[in-house]
């Protein structure tokens, strides 16, 4: 019995111990927080820990998160002429760096890295392709389900690499499936060409491939044509070549479901207004088509447009270098349309304007913007008769603000709301010419507020309720740029001196598309490719004979006539990218 009462005493006292252990372990955690929550209150926000919210987060917030990091088209130019430090170039290195962070952004940052892709080196290409098969060998998680939009902006192709870099183009688009944007624009220094040249081969024999003027299997041109019929949303051809590059491109819209945006550009004045192979062309129905961009010379064929196009939604209309107001396409288009942008070409006459303006309420009954070139001997206000119209805007119109702005009060626009001038003198870039509208729109600035905006290529504009004026400082009058000039070709008596580069910056998985290419700069290389050598920035960054090494490693690889098989184009590739002008990361902070 004495045991036993023995044995009780103790547990009991066992139990007592545990229960003071317990309030002392209760007590010391209760401390520690406390102690971790006043560290943390003394930390700066950089110092903080963030792991602990990065892994709850959802990687659907992550990646609109990580989405906004993509700069807005009118926030920089794409063109590797413009210089290498771009707000394009700091958000693929800003994408890059994100997938190294840790294991829990890994995906949704692979993914925001891939979903805009930039093609400006013809190296990109064909590594972008490498990444994209060696996915697929591997079964490791496959990037072209990420590729939404991929642009082709001033690529241009050596002779020996063409062959294997039309196939790497192809591959890419067809393995493309989400692919919702694509764009091609051509290098304005440098001819166009469906086929390598027959001349010697040499550093300077590059071409703008032709490559989509016909849509036969295992094409770049045949790939596109599939994507049109997938889904493509966004279509942009800056310059149309031929009749033949117009029947391809009647050919993609057959095609096309879900069409929202199509942008043309130049297309040759001299362009014959019969073309019988167009006119023969079955119809085109574009029932989501919103946004349309057309030269005035494809206005021009007969039998075409205005006969074979259907596009019952049509928003907004801009028509490139046209001769007077398109009236016909008006009366075709025009029962939706709330903008209108009128881009006059050099051979102005402007001779049916105020007939057409006067149509404007049946014509456009829903029109709101409206951009006309000035025309000296008519005061648009009082001829435009639009009971719909909010906005005017007039290239190269020159009036004092009050002047202006009394006009708001004459003829008949119950709706008007502002009337501005746009830039006497053109932006050089009639890309310019076509987004400044939009981009300083006129609900965005209002009575006396102003608002300074550096535009693509260097222009610098003040917005104001009644003007966009353009900066005119600078030492070359009007021509403000803050960039370097581009050299006149025509000085150049063997041939131009613009010597390529291998190297695709930024991006050489053709990811984020190169770096830029810019003759009399440096550059650097964001290593997110297979073949790309990230370590060596630090080294190379500040080399000033860096490109010389470059070029003349290219030159001599050149020196044979025969095509370069892929090995070797991407062997080149990763060559030249170790001797060419990088520049260091610090130079950008």
């Amino acid at each position: 019995m004495e045991l036993n009462a023995t044995l009780k005493d103790v547990n009991n006292a066992l139990k007592d111990a545990n229960a003071a252990l317990k309030d002392l372990v209760t007590s010391l955690q209760n401390e520690r927080a406390a102690l971790l929550g006043q560290q943390t209150g003394h930390l700066t926000v950089a110092e903080r820990p963030t792991w602990t919210w990065s892994r709850q987060l959802p990687q659907e917030i992550l990646l609109r998160i990580f989405m906004e990091t993509i700069p807005s088209d009118d926030d920089y130019e794409l063109s590797v002429r413009v210089g290498p430090r771009t707000a394009w170039t700091l958000s693929v290195s800003t994408r890059k760096a994100l997938t190294s962070v840790c294991k829990a952004w890994y995906g949704a940052a692979s993914e925001a890295l891939y979903a805009d892709i930039a093609l400006r080196r013809m190296g990109q290409i064909s590594a972008l392709a490498r990444t994209l098969r060696a996915a697929r060998a591997v079964y490791a998680p496959d990037p072209s389900s990420f590729i939404k939009r991929i642009r082709m902006t001033e690529c241009i192709v050596a002779n020996q690499c063409a062959p294997v870099v039309k196939a790497d183009l192809a591959f890419i688009l067809q393995h493309c499936s989400k692919l919702r944007t694509f764009e091609h624009h051509p290098h304005p220094l440098f001819e166009r060409r469906d086929t390598p040249s027959d001349e010697p081969p040499s550093i300077e024999k590059w071409h703008n491939p032709m490559w989509f003027r016909n849509a036969l299997a295992g094409t770049p041109g045949g790939a596109l044509a599939e994507r049109c019929a997938s889904g493509l949303q966004h279509l942009v051809f800056a310059d149309l070549g031929d009749e033949e590059q117009l029947a391809y491109l009647h050919h993609l819209l057959l095609k096309e479901t879900h069409l929202v945006t199509l942008t043309l550009g130049f297309l040759a004045s001299w362009t014959p207004t019969v073309l019988p192979t167009l006119s023969r062309q079955p119809p085109i129905i574009l029932p989501y088509l919103e946004h349309l961009q057309v030269p005035g010379a494809l206005l021009k064929v007969e039998h075409y447009l205005y006969d074979l196009w259907d596009v019952p939604n049509l928003r907004r209309l801009t028509v490139l270098y046209c001769d007077d107001v398109p009236r016909m396409a008006l009366e075709r288009f025009g029962k939706h349309l709330k903008y209108l942008n009128v881009v006059p070409g050099s051979d102005w006459k402007g001779e049916y304007l105020p007939s057409t303006l006067s149509m404007l309420p049946v014509l456009c009954p829903a029109l709101e913007h409206l951009v006309l070139p000035n025309i000296a001997r008519l005061n648009l206000p009082c001829v435009i008769a639009s009971p719909t119209l909010r906005h005017l805007d007039i290239w190269g119109f020159a009036q004092q603000r009050r002047v202006v702005e009394s006009m708001c009060d004459m003829g008949a626009l119950p709706a008007l709301h502002t009337i501005r001038m746009l830039p006497p003198h053109y932006p050089e870039d009639t890309a310019l010419r076509m987004r400044l509208p939009l981009q300083c729109h006129p609900a965005d600035v209002s009575e006396d507020a102003t608002r300074v905006q550096t535009l693509p290529w260097g222009v610098r504009v003040l917005q104001t309720s009644w003007a966009v004026l353009r900066d005119l400082g600078g030492d070359e009058g009007d021509d403000v740029r803050f960039y370097s000039v581009p050299f006149d070709a025509e000085e150049d008596d063997g041939g131009s001196e613009y010597e390529p580069s291998w190297v695709g910056s930024e991006d050489e998985k053709g990811e984020e598309g190169g770096a830029a290419e810019d003759w009399a700069a440096k550059e650097e290389d964001d290593g997110t490719s297979w073949v790309s050598n990230s370590d060596s920035e630090a080294s190379v960054g500040e080399d000033e004979d860096a490109p010389e090494a470059g070029l003349e490693l290219v030159a001599a690889s050149m020196q044979n006539s025969s095509a370069y098989d892929r090995k070797t184009v991407l062997e080149m590739f990763a060559r030249s990218q170790e001797g060419d002008y990088l520049l260091d990361e610090e130079a950008s902070l």
